[in-house]
C-alpha cells in the first residue's frame, strides 16, 4: 500500500507541522511529500550545525 502524499500548502496547515512550518516552509519546495519525508527534512533542518 502506497503512503499518502500531500502538498506543501496542506503540510504547512496541518497541526502536525504547525510549530514548524516556517522551518518547513523554508526547506521544502513546493511539491508533494510523505509525513515520513516532511519529518526527516525538519530532524535534518533542526540537527545541523553552524560552522
Amino acid at each position: 500500500m502506497e503512503e499518502m502524499r500531500y502538498t506543501l500548502e496542506q503540510l504547512l496547515e496541518s497541526s502536525r507541522f504547525r510549530r514548524r512550518a516556517d522551518a518547513l516552509k523554508t526547506i521544502l519546495p513546493d511539491g508533494e511529500y510523505t509525513l515520513e519525508e516532511a519529518d526527516a527534512a525538519l530532524t535534518a533542518f533542526m540537527e545541523r550545525s553552524v560552522k
